[in-house]
């Protein structure tokens, strides 16, 4: 059976590939206030649209905009979020993850250094503001569930990739540290890495990723809806007994890539 996902969930990055998959497959699973995040407002109200269409009929929609990853917005707009909708029970961070090609010698520092440090950030307030809710609160204290989202290069290697490897293998190591140092608060923490994805586009060289990227073994990239399955799962009550753990979600993808 579905969970029906009591309580809010907050989705940063909602308008994200994976964030607007896994906001949409909430909304169809029976989560009845959701708080959406992102930059642009135009985009994020559109999937709000979207996510009423599928979900309930109380469904609650909240929108936010923001810079991602400036860290007095981050806590203004989670405090935002529980104000008006209270505890945040389930986040799901999926803020894009810039890719700038190219071997290590051909790259400027702040190709490299940018877009790492960026995504980084972003992850890490918010999932410091996420936390420091729940072990706020009064009632259910240190309830929440959180699923950080990157590519699958946090746990394999591809070439002229190392900003993205770097920012993804710092995500899982983020997650996994986070995951230990509140595990006993009861708060849980968890990584999905995913191959690169179907009609995904790259801001930076303006072709799509997918041809770039090599798709999974099975032959294709994968869709955004299938990640986000992954993500609806750890962050809800059937995932319980699980914390700290890295999810691939990338069709064998990592078996062949170290």
């Amino acid at each position: 059976m579905m969970d029906s996902f009591p309580g809010v969930a907050l989705i940063v990055g909602a308008s994200s590939p994976t964030g607007r998959a896994t906001s949409l497959q909430l909304s169809k699973q029976g989560c009845t206030r959701l708080a959406l995040v992102d930059v642009d407002l135009n985009q994020t109200e559109a999937l709000a649209r979207a996510c009423r269409d599928v979900g309930k009929q109380d469904l609650e929609l909240l929108v936010l905009t923001g810079d991602l990853n400036d860290a007095e917005t981050v806590r203004q707009l989670t405090a935002q979020v529980v104000e008006q909708y209270g505890p945040i029970y389930y986040a799901a961070n999926c803020p894009d993850m810039p890719m700038t090609f190219g071997m290590t010698a051909d790259l400027s520092l702040e190709s490299f250094k940018e877009p790492a440090e960026a995504v980084q950030r972003t992850i890490w307030l918010w999932m410091r503001e996420e936390i420091s809710q729940a072990l706020s609160q009064e009632t259910n204290k240190g309830v929440l569930s959180i699923v950080n989202i990157t590519t699958v290069h946090g746990v394999g290697s591809e070439p002229q990739l190392p900003s993205c490897a770097a920012a993804s293998r710092a995500i899982v190591g983020m997650t996994r540290t986070t995951a230990m140092d509140y595990v006993t608060s009861g708060i849980r923490v968890n990584c999905v890495c995913h191959s690169a994805l179907a009609q995904q586009p790259s801001a930076d060289t303006q072709i799509k990723l997918e041809q770039k990227l090599s798709p999974s073994p099975l032959g294709r990239h994968l869709q955004a809806e299938e990640v986000a399955h992954a993500v609806s799962f750890l962050l809800a009550s059937q995932s319980s007994g699980i914390t700290g753990t890295t999810l691939p979600v990338d069709g064998g993808w990592s078996l062949y890539h170290y």
